[in-house]
């Protein structure tokens, strides 16, 4: 039986293959796309998370989403009579669930996702052929890999041992729909908007919550300063030729965890009502178990102390790699390709040297800098992919990218590899 064939095939169903798939609907109706992703439908990993941390509003402003046209978001914000949030217009979690379905439906992509998780991808001349598990094959001009594969963040303190019990765990696993936190008391660990959302969500299941933060909290409202959003600061970056010092240049920019000026104000009312305790300063050098609880050790200014806590969570954030997804390690090793501690070597048009696949998400912060993994990346991704998939022979693809950055590819014989 013949292996089916598609035009562009997206492994990933999340925001940043959603994006590369409204884009090229926009550009070019008749390709064929299909994306391929475990739970088999789109935004079921983002939306799953915002409801497991008790996320009413996103952080980025309403001018970024998947929809190609910036003004997308407010057009149908004012169709549905829904008032702007903030400044910036920061749009509720279920109205922009209902935006990106409505993106869905108008771009007919509602059938484009099957379920299924990708374990290779083979390349024989222009096509590839990628094989799932079970054994379901179909071959692809063009593949988006858009997966978001990240690393989970543990403090040395837990290395070699990870998420020791169902009470040591990583926020990723967290899920305060399903935690019974009542009458405990929780030990958060992170100083980011994340472990906002797990702290407050906690309290107001009537849990004592504990935050321990490394450094002071800093108030940002957004995660990225937004000169990374146009030339302010891509310009310079573009001209970085070398991938390591490009690598250490986005991940200063985004500089660790921040918090909105709102949840630090909140958590400081949480705070003068005794419902929480805030650890600022203090790294965790140490976490014993004492019978069913755990004993923090912290230290602050070389002072050390202690609290008991019933849970620890681990709000420490994550490493885009392709080192976390199996069959990007294989992909990589087989076709010789550029890697840089974790992050593929693109080109301008997100291209992987040597593999041929594009890579959009965080996966591409060599390329677009430190808001890659952001809505904004995943619109600057759609707009280069459907650029080089498409070509000039359509409707023009907006993409204010600066020009052709310096290519970062290494010349035969001297490639970069993760050392």
């Amino acid at each position: 039986m013949a292996i089916p064939h598609v035009d562009v095939c997206l492994i990933g169903a999340g925001p940043q293959a959603l994006a590369v798939a409204i884009t090229l609907r926009s550009v070019a109706p008749e390709l064929q796309v299909r994306a391929f992703d475990p739970s088999g439908t789109w935004m079921q990993a983002w939306d799953h998370a915002f409801a497991a941390f008790d996320i009413s509003h996103l952080r980025s402003p309403g001018v970024h989403h998947p929809h190609p046209d910036a003004s997308a978001w407010s057009r149908f914000r004012e169709a549905h009579r829904l008032a702007p949030v903030g400044q910036y217009d920061f749009p509720s979690t279920s109205a922009f669930a209902a935006f990106c379905a409505e993106c869905v439906r108008d771009a007919q992509l509602a059938d484009a996702v099957e379920a299924g998780t990708v374990c290779r991808i083979r390349r024989a001349g222009s096509r590839f052929t990628l094989e799932c598990e079970g054994g379901r094959s179909l071959t692809a001009e063009h593949v988006v890999v858009a997966t978001n594969p990240r690393r989970r963040r543990i403090p040395a303190v837990l290395a070699g041992g990870g998420e020791t019990s169902d009470t040591i765990r990583h926020s990723s696993a967290v899920d305060l729909r399903t935690s019974e936190p009542a009458g405990r008391t929780i030990g958060v660990i992170g100083g980011g908007l994340t472990a906002y959302n797990l702290a407050a969500g906690a309290v107001a299941r009537g849990a004592r919550v504990l935050l321990i933060t490394r450094r002071a909290l800093r108030s940002r409202q957004f995660d990225v300063d937004p000169g990374w959003l146009g030339p302010k600061y891509l310009a310079g970056f573009s001209r970085i030729a070398d991938p390591r010092r490009r690598r250490t240049t986005a991940l200063a920019a985004r500089d660790g965890g921040s918090m909105t000026p709102a949840a630090i104000g909140h958590l400081r009312s949480l705070a003068q009502q005794g419902l929480i305790s805030v650890f600022e300063g203090h790294a965790l050098i140490g976490v014993d178990d004492r019978g069913r609880r755990h004993v923090l050790r912290l230290e602050r200014a070389g002072t050390p102390c202690s609290v008991v806590v019933d849970e620890v969570w681990f709000a420490t954030g994550s490493d885009p790699t392709v080192h976390a997804e199996p069959f990007l390690r294989r992909l990589a090793r087989d076709a010789d390709a550029p890697v840089v501690e974790g992050l593929p070597v693109l080109d301008h048009a997100l291209r992987w040297p040597g593999a041929g696949v594009h890579v959009a998400g965080a996966l591409a912060m060599l390329e677009l800098g430190p808001a890659a993994g952001n809505l904004w990346g995943g619109r600057r991704a759609g707009a280069r992919i459907a650029h080089a998939i498409v070509g000039n022979t359509r409707r023009a693809v907006e993409d204010p990218a600066f020009g052709p950055s310096i290519s970062m590819v290494p010349p035969p014989g001297c490639g970069v590899r993760d050392g």
